[in-house]
């Protein structure tokens, strides 16, 4: 073969590549709480990935998947749950307050500073 036959046959070779990754597709929903209203910056991950997301100011998200692989769903103070994905294109989530990650948060004050070195609001609480 010449070359300019064999620069064509490599060509077509690796343009066909990219065919048998196709089998990805785009997820969408809405992330909401027992009240019903959306959750703004919950996370929304693929399961042993390194992909993604989070979810807008009205709870909405857009995830790229394959079937079969597990999206997680979290937010600070509700337990997260998780969907195996099986061609659906819309996934939405209604996530319920765990009241046991509550004890997780802990306020701390203590030491003593001078009023004219502090940047921050200052508070007394008196007995």
């Amino acid at each position: 073969m010449n070359f300019k036959t064999s620069l064509i046959l490599i060509a077509v070779f690796l343009m066909n590549i990219p065919l048998f990754a196709q089998d990805t597709f785009s997820v969408s929903g809405t992330v909401n709480g027992e009240d019903g209203l959306p959750i703004p910056g919950a996370s929304v991950v693929v399961l042993n990935t390194t992909r993604g997301t989070m979810t807008d100011f009205d709870g909405n998200y857009t995830i790229d998947v394959s079937s079969g692989e597990v999206l997680r769903f979290s937010y600070i103070g509700y337990a997260p749950q998780a969907v195996a994905i099986a061609n659906q294109r819309t996934v939405n989530i209604t996530l319920l307050v765990d009241t046991s990650q509550l004890d997780e948060v802990v306020v701390v004050g203590y030491g003593t500073q001078r009023k004219s070195t502090i940047t921050g609001s200052i508070s007394k609480v008196v007995n």
